[in-house]
């Protein structure tokens, strides 16, 4: 498997293992969505998913000219 390809899987692989372990730990909701299954590793899915696109987007703003 190529790396690219991996790279692409391994958010899904970790997705699916963090819904897996949900069931064993005892959560406190403190608003209605929260206390739904899964809440919070597909929150952290999307949170990434954001905070990737934001710095594909802010890339090419902070990136400096080369040379003299």
């Amino acid at each position: 498997m190529n790396r690219a390809r991996l790279l692409r899987r391994l958010p899904w692989l970790i997705l699916a293992l963090l819904l897996l372990a949900e069931p064993l730990a005892h959560h406190h909701a403190y608003f209605g969505l929260d206390g739904w299954f899964g809440f919070n590793p597909l929150y952290a899915l999307l949170a990434n998913g954001v905070l990737a696109g934001l710095a594909l987007l802010a890339g090419p703003l902070l990136r400096r000219k080369e040379g003299p």
